[in-house]
C-alpha cells in the first residue's frame, strides 16, 4: 500500500454507497482490510447490507412464538419451572418494549394513539401470563 494520505471520507462514501466490495474499495483508495476495519469501527459506521426491521413484523413473529410456548406448558401436567417462567417473562417484556416503540413511534410521526389490535395483544398476554403463574 502507498504512504499517500487516505482520503476516509471518500472510502466511507464508496462503502455506504455500495460502491464496490470491501476489498475493492480497499484497493482503490490503497489500504489494507485491517486499515478498513480500524476506520469502520473508530467511527462507528452503519453496515451498509443491514436491512430496516419490519417492526410490526417483529411483534407479531414474537406474538406467535411466546403463543406456542404457553400452548405447550399449558398442554403438560406439571407447572412451569422457573426458568420457563423467567423466559416468558422475559418474552413479555420484549414484547411489551417492542408495542411501546411501535406506539411512540407512530404517536411522534401520526399522533395516532395505541391501537385496538396492540391493546388486545397486551390483553392476551396478560391473561396468559396471569393463568400459568395461578397454576
Amino acid at each position: 500500500m502507498t504512504d499517500r494520505p487516505v482520503d476516509w471520507a471518500s472510502v466511507r462514501s464508496d462503502y455506504e454507497s455500495k460502491n464496490g466490495t470491501i476489498r475493492r474499495i480497499c484497493e482503490r483508495h490503497g489500504i489494507t482490510y485491517g486499515q478498513f476495519r480500524g476506520a469502520f469501527a473508530r467511527e462507528q459506521w452503519r453496515r451498509r447490507n443491514r436491512r430496516p426491521v419490519d417492526r410490526s413484523a417483529l411483534i407479531e413473529a414474537l406474538y406467535r412464538e411466546f403463543e406456542r410456548i404457553i400452548m405447550r406448558l399449558g398442554s403438560r401436567a406439571k407447572p412451569p419451572d422457573a426458568k420457563e417462567v423467567t423466559l416468558l417473562g422475559n418474552l413479555a417484556r420484549g414484547l411489551g418494549n417492542l408495542m411501546d416503540l411501535d406506539k411512540a413511534d407512530a404517536a411522534g410521526k401520526a399522533g395516532t394513539p395505541e391501537t385496538a389490535e396492540m391493546r388486545e395483544i397486551r390483553m392476551k398476554l396478560a391473561e396468559r401470563i396471569n393463568a400459568l403463574t395461578k397454576g
